[in-house]
């Protein structure tokens, strides 16, 4: 399984001839700030391997189940939620400050060719999106007698 979002053959041209540019480029601490083209946020997500499975949990701040999509096209999957903007104003509001996000977030995964396509589970709990992806089970060859003629 595999981000479809960058390529790191870049990073190893600077390793060396900018090495406090690269350090501080490859140490973002906050992931979900990063945003794709069309302006939506990319949540943070840990991908693990369980034995047979992969478990990839995708953090969404502020989302309720009913505002998470997860779509499956070929071999890639793709998270996306579209929370609605709370209001806030009225005549004696005024907003002060805004840090919290509210807004699309999208990524996407090249699940690749080992994945049990029709297996993939998802559930959602306290802004936490888990996906448990089976691999595929590994089909031993078939073996048979040739007869010599």
């Amino acid at each position: 399984m595999t981000l479809l979002a960058r390529d790191k053959f870049f990073d190893s041209l600077w390793d060396g001839f900018y090495s406090p540019y690269t350090r501080t480029y490859r140490q973002r601490p906050n992931v979900a700030t990063a945003k794709t083209n069309d302006g939506a946020l990319s949540p943070k997500v840990d991908i693990v391997k369980r034995g047979d499975n992969y478990q990839l949990i995708a953090e969404l701040p502020g989302v309720s189940k009913n505002q998470v999509s997860v779509t499956l096209d070929d071999t890639t999957l793709t998270i996306e939620s579209k929370p609605t903007q709370q209001q806030e104003s009225t005549d004696t509001t005024e907003l002060i400050r805004r840090e919290r996000h509210h807004g699309i977030y999208r990524r996407s995964f090249d699940l690749g060719q080992d994945i049990e396509l029709s297996d993939i589970k998802a559930s959602f709990k306290d802004g936490l999106l888990v996906l448990d992806i089976p691999k595929q089970k590994e089909q031993e060859p078939a073996s048979r007698r040739i007869d010599i003629q």
